[in-house]
C-alpha cells in the first residue's frame, strides 16, 4: 500500500508521521481534511455575515430618513415625528351634495343646433296612465360633431373661339386669376397655422388635407 502523504499539520515532523500506523493516518488526514473544509465554509459565512450587515446599516438609514434630514417630501415620512397628515374621515357621500349646483358641459343655445330632437313618454311608469301635455324644463342632451368637411373648389375655364371675320382665335384672359395662388386664403392660413403653431411636418400636414379635408396637396 502506497504511503500517505503528510498533510499540513503543525508540530508534527516527517519522522514522527512514518513511525504513524496506517490506519492512524487515514483519521488523521480525515479529520484534517475536515478541519480545512469547515474553515473554507467559516471564511464564506464571514463574507456573507459582512455584507447582511452592510445591507442592515442600509436599511436602516432607509428607515430614519425623512423630510427633515433629507430631500424626501413629508408625504413618504414614516418614522415617529414625521407621519403625513391625513384628512379627517367624513361622513359626507363622494360625489355631488344635495342642493349643490351642478358643473356640467355647457350647453349650446337651442338656435345653434341643427336639430332638436324631443322624446316624450306615452304612458305613466307607475299606473300605466296614457300621458299628454308639454314639459316647460325638459331634461337636455346635447351630440356635438362636426360636419362632413368638403373642398370648396372653384373651377376657371378661358375658352377660346374664332373670328369669323378672319379667323384668327381669341382666348378669354384674367391676369389675376392665373397668377394668384392655387390654394384660396382660409386653406393656405390653416397650413400655416399647422406647420408653425401646430409644429406639424411637412408630410403631417400633406396627410391631413388629404384624409380629413380630401385635398390632394401640389
Amino acid at each position: 500500500m502506497k504511503d500517505q502523504a503528510l498533510p499540513s499539520i503543525p508540530k508534527v515532523s516527517k519522522a514522527d508521521w512514518e513511525k504513524t500506523p496506517p490506519s492512524v493516518k487515514a483519521v488523521v488526514i480525515s479529520l484534517v481534511s475536515s478541519v480545512e473544509a469547515l474553515e473554507k465554509q467559516f471564511k464564506e459565512l464571514q463574507a456573507e455575515n459582512a455584507q447582511l450587515r452592510a445591507e442592515h446599516e442600509l436599511l436602516k438609514e432607509k428607515l430614519q430618513r425623512n423630510s427633515q434630514n433629507s430631500s424626501q417630501p413629508p408625504s413618504e415620512d414614516k418614522t415617529k415625528g414625521f407621519k403625513a397628515q391625513q384628512k379627517a374621515g367624513s361622513r359626507r357621500q363622494r360625489g355631488g351634495q344635495p342642493g349643490h349646483p351642478g358643473k356640467g358641459r355647457k350647453l349650446y343655445p337651442p338656435e345653434a343646433c341643427e336639430r332638436i330632437e324631443n322624446y316624450y313618454p306615452s304612458q305613466c311608469h307607475h299606473c300605466g296612465m296614457r300621458l299628454a301635455g308639454e314639459d316647460p324644463a325638459p331634461y337636455r342632451v346635447q351630440k356635438v360633431d362636426l360636419p362632413k368637411i368638403v373642398p370648396v373648389v372653384v373651377e376657371h375655364r378661358f375658352h377660346q373661339l374664332g373670328c369669323e371675320c378672319c379667323g384668327a382665335l381669341t382666348r378669354g384672359w384674367d391676369e389675376a386669376v392665373i397668377n394668384s395662388p392655387v390654394y384660396g386664403e382660409r386653406l393656405t392660413g390653416l397650413v400655416g397655422w399647422l406647420s408653425s403653431v401646430g409644429h406639424q411636418s411637412h408630410r403631417q400636414v400633406k396627410d391631413l388635407l388629404c384624409e380629413v379635408f380630401d385635398i390632394e396637396p401640389i
